[in-house]
Parts: structure tokens; sequence; C-alpha cells
């Protein structure tokens, strides 16, 4: 019989996504205590979602959900509430909560390490995966972006020039923050080993600035609304250019995605301002989505707000792809 580990813990996550390990269940009796004695005090974890594919969702589950990738099911909750979250080459999960970033490991129920901001206000991060550094966009005065070296040392500061949404990293190393340039979305990048950003006008179309991400040829930048899109664009001198438009098919509106493996997991709603359903999409064909999760046992629907989600790759399956 598995164990439920449970633990105390107060910060905030995110995350997501593939392949799961083991078949034990958790007795539905023992999930129903928890989550109504959890008041945003308690962790818990399958023991087997290690060994998985997770996707972290923030403001769900009380506090966080964990669901196994791609069976798409609940695995674990951390009480923390967070905005966007991202994830590294070994899988620890990063997210962002006003004045600081807390780390947790793959699966893990306790964090590891928390990191100081300059502000408050945290928004989103990305880490690059070549260098290791940690990008985090908040808002403060004389900067928005902090840059932390290797994930841990040396915080650097830097003014993106826009009113940062979020940020990702290219193959390259180079930084991009989407966010509102006056009351236009607008798109802004530190180049590799420079030291202030340059921006980029966007056209109307490309909606408000929800994720940035580089999706292996062009950044991807998701416009929450209107529209449901996600633009497909190229830089070239000063000038940034969509190339292609992704049309995610859902009924309202939808919240802050994530790219993994040929697909995009995108948090929804269906009947009202709140997303509470989790949609996995072809990526870049977009359309409607091939799977989709919409209950969260033993947690109430009614108390779910997702505000964005995150794929976290356990480290023996990174090593193996």
């Amino acid at each position: 019989m598995n164990r439920l580990y449970l633990s105390s813990v107060g910060l905030t996550a995110t995350l997501f996504l593939v392949g799961c390990g083991g078949s034990g269940t958790v007795p539905q009796n023992a999930l129903q205590s928890l989550a109504s004695t959890s008041g945003h005090s308690t962790s818990w974890m399958l023991p087997e979602a290690k060994g998985d594919v997770l996707l972290y969702a923030t403001f769900g589950c009380e506090g966080t959900c964990v669901i196994s990738y791609p069976a798409l099911q609940v695995v674990g909750s951390l009480p923390l509430t967070a905005a966007g979250g991202c994830s590294d080459s070994q899988g620890n999960v990063f997210f962002p909560g006003l004045d600081k970033v807390t780390e947790y490991a793959h699966g893990g129920t306790q964090p590891i390490a928390t990191l100081n901001l300059p502000g408050d206000g945290a928004r989103a991060c990305a880490v690059d995966p070549k260098s290791n550094d940690l990008a985090v966009v908040y808002e403060g005065n004389g900067g928005d972006v902090a840059v932390f070296t290797d994930e841990h040392g040396t915080r650097a500061n830097y003014i993106s020039h826009l009113a940062s949404r979020s940020c990702g990293y290219d193959n390259n190393g180079n930084l991009f923050v989407g966010g509102y340039d006056g009351s236009a979305s607008g798109l802004s990048e530190l180049p590799k080993s420079a030291s202030t950003f340059r921006t980029f006008a966007l056209p109307d179309t490309v909606g408000n600035p929800g994720r940035v991400q580089w999706d292996g040829t062009y950044i991807a930048y998701q416009g929450l609304y209107p529209g449901n899109t996600i633009s497909r664009i190229a830089i070239s001198g000063s000038t940034a250019t969509v190339v292609e438009t992704v049309n995610i098919k859902v009924p309202r509106r939808v919240a802050p995605s994530w790219l993994y493996d040929g697909k995009i997991i995108v948090p929804y709603n269906i009947h009202n301002l709140h997303p509470r359903v989790i949609g996995v999409f072809k990526y870049p064909k977009g359309g409607r989505p091939t799977k989709t999760i919409r209950k969260f046992p033993p947690y109430k629907k009614a108390s779910i707000d997702f505000n964005g989600v995150t794929v976290s790759v356990a480290p023996s399956r990174s090593r193996t792809r």
C-alpha cells in the first residue's frame, strides 16, 4: 500500500508533464481528509510521481496541483499560490511570488531554495538551458528583470522598457520579455552577454501578453485575449515579424501556457471567468484539444482558478531524451 507523504510548507508552486511510473493510488478517503483539513499548510505527493513528467498548475488543489503527464491525473499538491513558474533541465521548479522565488526539486514537497528579488509583484521566470541562468520578471523601482547566474549566484537587475509580464530564453541564450509598451503589447530582448534590453514593436493581433517561450524555431508569444493565439515571431535586426499564428480553439479565455514535446498545455475556462480546465493541443497545429483534464479529485472544481502551468521532467528522463 502506498503511503501519502505529508509535510508542512508555506510557499508557491506551478509545473507539468510526461509518462507515468507506477499504478498505485492513495485511498480516496485519505485524500478527502487532506483536502478538507490542509488549509494551505500541507504538501503531499505520490511516491511514484518522482519518476513521472509533472504538470504544475498554480491556483488549484488548495495551492498548486501537481498532475502526471500524459495520464493527466492529480498526483500531489503544494500549498503555494504563485505566478507563472518555470523549470530547468534537472526538473527543478521555480515559483515567483511577491518579492522572492521559491525552488522545489522535481516531485518534492519541501522548498530547497529561496531567492530574494529587489522588488515585488513577481510574475514569471525562465531558465537558460545552456548557462542555467534564471531570469525573473517583477515590479520594482529601477528595474523589472532579475537574472541569477547559474540559478543561485550573483543577481543582476535590468530594465526591459516594458511593463513586463513573461520571459523566455532562445537557443542562443538571448532573453526575451513580453509585456505592455504603453497600451500595446511589446517584446524586448536582452542579447547574450549584453547589458541593456532593446525593444520591438508588435502588431495588435498578438493580443494581451501571456507566456513567452522558444519553440525550437521561433519565439512563441502567447496572446491571452483577444483571440487565444500563439504568434510565432522571427527576429531579424531591429524587426520582429509574426511568421505564423497558431489558433487555440477554446470556448472562452486562456491562462499562461507551456510548450512541451510538440504540444502546448493551456488552462482555459468554459462557463465563467475562472480557468478550470487544462487542455493539451498539438503545436504548432493548434485547433481543439487532444486531451483535457476537467476534474481534480478530491479538490472541488469551484475552488480552482488556474494562473499558469509549467512542465517538469524527472532528471532520469531528461538524460534519456
